[in-house]
């Protein structure tokens, strides 16, 4: 009797061990295929029938899951209220520059962010529009602009002030930027329309063409550079110069229109004959280049103009370039 109630158990666990195998053995079989039998009794479907008992803990997770819902919103609203807040207080700051007895000219911004400066702008109204489009007319005509006739310190000034701190701010450009400066930013768009005010006919005039000078020397100097670095080495092969460290605008002769075809070219005198013949070789190169487009570049007819090297210029450009 002992000894059969010894064996039992271990017939059993065999038994039990060589059932496990046999069903377990389809389970694998579809984890590693992806195919499950549904002959499967452990991953059969469930009866419809067949009711879940409900969990006392159920209430609780529908409660902590609106909790947190509810929290989230909170912290939504604490988030924007703090943006709020530092949008507030930025504009609060420009109304407290203005209203102090300080001369908003010692706060104007030194540094450039034509970005800011152009959401500024856009944001007043552009008293040079050219256009025959109504629509867009009224839109500029309803767009607000500072009062010149007044000091920035002006109630409709403060006001139009305060307005643009509060979209800059909003703006993604503005980031990066201290209120103080941008504070500075908004006076300096004060004191350049004052100036535009003031000028005469004869000073638009002059603006503008000294403004067509500069644009076309900067069209020339990235015409030069754009040829240098495209034919670099054949350039270095026949001056045996390395030429990077002369292009600059100002190194560039002013450009005026003499005809539809040609230009005359005011060639400064401090620069160097062999600094005049590689400019003249890279507008050659430019003219192959662009082979029947070639016409697009008017003929130049070069003048001496006596003028003494720019002052930025003297360090920066190599000897052998300069006039001696």
């Amino acid at each position: 009797m002992i000894y059969l109630m010894i064996m039992a158990p271990r017939t059993n666990i065999n038994q039990n061990a060589h059932t496990n195998r046999s069903t377990s053995r389809p389970l694998i079989n579809a984890v590693n295929t992806g195919r499950i039998e549904s002959s499967n009794p452990m991953i059969a479907p469930r009866p419809e029938n067949m009711s879940i008992p409900v969990s006392e803990f159920n209430d609780v997770v529908s409660l902590l899951a609106t909790l947190n819902d509810k929290m989230t919103a909170v912290s939504s609203d604490v988030s924007e209220l703090k943006v709020q807040c530092q949008v507030g207080a930025q504009s609060t700051g420009m109304q407290a520059v203005l209203d102090s007895d300080m001369d908003p000219q010692n706060i104007i911004s030194s540094s450039r962010h034509p970005k800011i400066s152009s959401i500024i702008w856009g944001r007043l109204r552009d008293i040079n529009l050219k256009t025959d489009d109504l629509e867009l007319i009224k839109e500029n005509d309803d767009k607000p602009t500072w009062d010149v006739n007044v000091g920035l310190s002006d109630k409709f000034n403060k006001n139009l002030a305060s307005d643009l701190m509060l979209y800059i701010c909003c703006q993604p450009v503005a980031a990066m930027v201290s209120p103080k400066e941008l504070c500075g930013i908004i006076v300096n768009s004060y004191y350049n329309r004052l100036t535009a005010s003031k000028l005469t006919e004869e000073d638009r005039q002059t603006n503008t063409t000294s403004n067509r000078r500069g644009n076309r020397k900067t069209a020339l100097n990235k015409r030069r550079k754009k040829m240098y670095t495209k034919h670099k080495d054949a350039i270095t092969e026949k001056f045996n110069w390395d030429y990077n460290g002369v292009f600059y605008r100002d190194a560039m002769s002013g450009d005026e229109t003499e005809t539809d075809t040609s230009v005359v070219a005011s060639r400064p005198g401090w620069r160097s004959d062999e600094l005049n013949t590689v400019f003249d070789f890279l507008d050659e190169l430019a003219r192959d280049d662009l082979g029947k487009r070639a016409t697009q570049l008017k003929l130049r007819s070069h003048v001496l103009v006596h003028e003494t090297i720019p002052r930025g210029l003297v360090t920066k450009m190599p000897t052998w370039s300069k006039r001696i």
